[in-house]
C-alpha cells in the first residue's frame, strides 16, 4: 500500500517505489536498499499478474548470509492460482507453483501478515510455516471520505469484486426484489433475463458505485483464507450500509447490527437482511448503524493504523528476536 507521506516513512522507514520502473530495476533498488536493512516488508498479495514480484524479491533476501526480518503483508493466498490454470490448463502446476514459492520464500527470519484472526491458525497448517510466525494484522480502508459527509444514494444494491464471491447468493436472494441491483465484477450472471447487472469497471468507478449504493451486499465463499475487507470497510466508512455473509475475518471488522449486518451464507438470509435495511420504518437504526460504523473505521481501520502495525510489529519482532538482529544505530527497516 503506497503513501506518499515522506514524514511518515522518513521517520521510520525506507520505501522502495515500484511503481515506475521495470521489475529488473526494481529488484536492483530493493537489494540495495535492505543491505544494512533489520527488517523488509513486502507486500504478499501482488500474484501472477505482478510477477509476484515482491516474494521473489524476499526470496532474494536467502542468499544473503546476513537475512533481515521478512514481514510479508497481506499474505492472502489461494492454495490455486487461478491464472496460472488458466494459463497452463493444469490444476497441478496451478496448485504446485505457489506451494514451491512459499517454500523457497519461508525461513526462520520470515513472517506472515494474515487479515484475519481464523488464518493465524488456518495458514501454518495450509502452507506448512511456523505458526509463531503467523500474525494477525487487520487490513483497512483505502478512499477518503470527509468527516460529516454522507453520499446520496442512488436507488440500487451494490456489490463488486473478484475474489472468494459467491453472486448466485445475492442474484437468487433479489429476485422479485423492486430495486435494481449492480454488480462490479468478471462474474456474470447465467441466465440472459437475469435482474442484475454485471460488468468490470476500474477501480474510480468502483468506488463510485459503492458510494452511490443504498445497501453493499458482499456474499463471500467460506474458504481457508479471508477476502473483501477492502469493499466492505470502503462501504463502511462511506456510510452504506453493510450486508456481509458469514466467512473467515468477518466479524474482525463487522459487529452484527451494530457496524452492519452478517447473516448465514444463504439467499434467504441476504433477503431478509436486505428487506429490513430496505424498509422505510428502519431508517432511523440503518443510519444510527452506519454512523457508528464509519466512526469505527475512522478509530481502528484507517490506512495510517494499517501501516504502523507493520512497522511496530516488525519493531516488536526485533526487540524479541536475536541480538544479531536487534536494531543498531540508523538502522532503518525497508518497505
Amino acid at each position: 500500500m503506497w503513501c506518499d507521506d515522506d514524514q511518515f516513512w522518513s521517520n521510520r522507514t525506507v520505501l522502495v517505489d515500484r511503481r515506475s520502473v521495470r521489475p529488473q530495476q526494481y529488484l536492483a533498488r530493493f537489494l540495495a536498499a535492505t543491505k544494512t536493512a533489520d527488517a523488509v516488508i513486502v507486500v504478499g498479495a501482488l500474484g501472477a499478474k505482478d510477477y509476484y514480484i515482491d516474494l521473489v524479491a524476499g526470496m532474494l533476501l536467502k542468499l544473503r548470509r546476513r537475512r533481515p526480518l521478512l514481514l510479508v503483508s497481506d499474505s492472502t493466498w489461494d492454495e490455486e492460482s487461478g491464472r496460472l490454470r488458466a494459463a497452463t490448463g493444469s490444476e497441478v502446476i496451478a496448485r504446485a507453483v505457489p506451494k514451491a514459492m512459499v517454500s523457497v520464500l519461508d525461513g526462520a527470519h520470515v513472517h506472515y501478515g494474515v487479515l484475519s484472526s481464523e488464518e493465524v491458525s488456518g495458514f501454518p497448517a495450509t502452507w506448512g510455516v511456523s505458526a509463531d510466525r503467523v500474525h494477525f494484522t487487520p487490513f483497512c480502508s483505502t478512499i477518503e471520505v470527509a468527516v460529516g459527509d454522507r453520499p446520496a444514494a442512488g436507488g440500487y444494491i451494490f456489490s463488486g469484486g473478484n475474489p472468494l464471491r459467491r453472486y448466485q447468493l445475492l442474484e437468487e436472494a433479489t429476485v422479485g426484489l423492486d430495486w435494481p441491483v449492480v454488480v462490479a465484477s468478471s462474474w456474470r450472471p447465467a441466465g440472459r433475463e437475469s435482474h442484475v447487472t454485471a460488468r468490470s469497471v476500474d477501480h474510480g468507478e468502483f468506488v463510485e458505485l459503492l458510494r452511490g449504493a443504498n445497501v453493499v451486499v458482499l456474499p463471500l465463499e467460506k474458504r481457508a483464507r479471508s477476502a473483501g475487507q477492502q469493499t466492505y470497510l470502503n462501504a463502511m466508512l462511506a456510510k452504506r450500509p453493510v450486508i456481509v455473509t458469514e466467512a473467515p475475518g468477518v466479524r474482525d471488522y463487522v459487529e452484527h447490527e451494530r457496524t452492519g449486518l452478517v447473516v448465514a451464507p444463504r439467499a434467504s438470509a441476504i433477503r431478509a437482511a436486505l428487506e429490513w435495511v430496505l424498509d422505510p420504518s428502519n431508517s432511523a437504526a440503518v443510519r444510527e448503524m452506519t454512523e457508528r460504523a464509519s466512526e469505527e473505521v475512522r478509530r481502528r481501520f484507517t490506512p495510517e493504523k494499517y501501516r504502523s502495525r507493520l512497522v511496530e510489529l516488525c519493531e516488536m519482532l526485533l526487540a524479541g528476536g536475536n541480538e544479531s538482529r536487534r536494531p543498531g544505530p540508523g538502522s532503518e527497516a525497508a518497505c
